[in-house]
């Protein structure tokens, strides 16, 4: 008999499909796995401008209020929204969608999320300054924790995280008694001579929503004076006082 050497190592036992023993088959049962699939990221554009406007209209961070603590973002009536509060102010902006050959309405934004507001003024602003971007892609994936800005042609890339909260319903803001009659030309009707008290804090504020959508206008369209507010009145006393920005249409200011 010829002798072999013993040389220490691990033994692997393999069993084979179909193997016999004592009449009974030793395979295991073939299962088949199951295929996960993750949700495609999508993009949306959003305006740099607007969402440093919104930054500004929401709420320090660490006062107990997530939801205030950042930016909202969702889709409604085939519009994109951008929208922030700090519990006083409530800024509304509009920005367009996807189109359907473009791939339409991402799947995430139909539902909406809250991006946070830690370093997003920093971010977007570094790719205004850097990129010249007047635009900011937002892409996501749901289950994520964060989404993915980059500015339109990817030479910049961050991370934001998201806030995992549900925003509250906004639309009742949007009725009647918020804006008042409208006139021929489909402007507001306020109650004439009125007087109206504004905090001077709020109306700095204001300020700096103008100087931030200020930022996404061609130059030829800045005046040295600024971006002309103007405020509304509506024929409720309970409801708020609206401001629209003349330069951008689809942005308004509630103060209530």
């Amino acid at each position: 008999m010829s002798k072999r050497n013993k040389v220490p190592g691990k033994a692997i036992a393999v069993a084979q499909p179909g193997a016999q023993r004592q009449g009974k088959s030793t395979a295991e049962p073939r299962v088949k796995p199951s295929v996960v699939r993750f949700p495609e990221p999508q993009s949306v554009m959003v305006p740099a401008a607007l969402m440093l406007a919104c930054e500004a209209c929401s709420a320090t961070k660490g006062l107990g209020r997530p939801i205030a603590e950042g930016v909202y973002l969702h889709a409604k009536d085939g519009v994109g929204r951008a929208v922030a509060t700090d519990g006083v102010r409530i800024l509304v902006g509009s920005f367009t969608l996807p189109k359907k050959k473009e791939g339409g309405t991402p799947e995430w934004l139909k539902h909406g999320l809250i991006l946070s507001k830690v370093g997003l003024r920093e971010r977007v602003s570094l790719m205004q300054r850097l990129d010249d971007a007047d635009m900011i892609r937002v892409t996501y994936a749901k289950a994520n924790p964060s989404v993915t800005l980059t500015d339109p042609m990817r030479h910049t890339t961050f991370l934001a995280d998201i806030v995992g909260e549900e925003f509250p319903d906004y639309e009742w803001l949007f009725q009647a008694a918020s804006f008042g009659q409208i006139d021929e030309s489909g402007r507001p009707i306020g109650r004439e001579w009125q007087a109206i008290g504004i905090n001077s804090q709020y109306l700095k504020k204001c300020s700096d929503v103008a100087d931030a959508l200020e930022t996404g206008l061609e130059e030829s369209a800045k005046t040295k004076h600024g971006m002309v507010i103007r405020a509304f009145i509506g024929g409720s006393p309970m409801a708020p006082v609206v401001f629209t920005f003349e330069k951008w249409p689809g942005t308004i200011l509630f103060l209530l």
